[in-house]
């Protein structure tokens, strides 16, 4: 699995990370950018500062997942601004 996960193009791809602002959630989304991965960040914290400063292509979202109605904004925010 872990081959054909590195095998994978992820150019031009969406990807919605939570808790980027530390530990697995911020590894996945700093391995993802340099890979040409577009990223959306979403946690329920604003202190993203550190994984935000070192990707480029990144729209991060201030929201709480456990909410159904936040996550049903959420979800058509992001396919609104990325088509997907």
């Amino acid at each position: 699995i872990y081959d054909l996960w590195i095998m994978r193009s992820f150019v031009n791809r969406v990807a919605v990370i939570t808790g980027t602002g530390s530990g697995i959630g911020r590894a996945l989304a700093l391995a993802l950018a340099p890979q040409g991965c577009r990223l959306v960040l979403a946690d329920p914290d604003t202190d993203e500062r550190a994984t935000i400063d070192r990707v480029v292509d990144v729209s991060v979202y201030v929201v709480d997942l456990s909410d159904a109605l936040a996550r049903q904004i959420f979800a058509e925010q992001v396919g609104f601004r990325h088509g997907t």
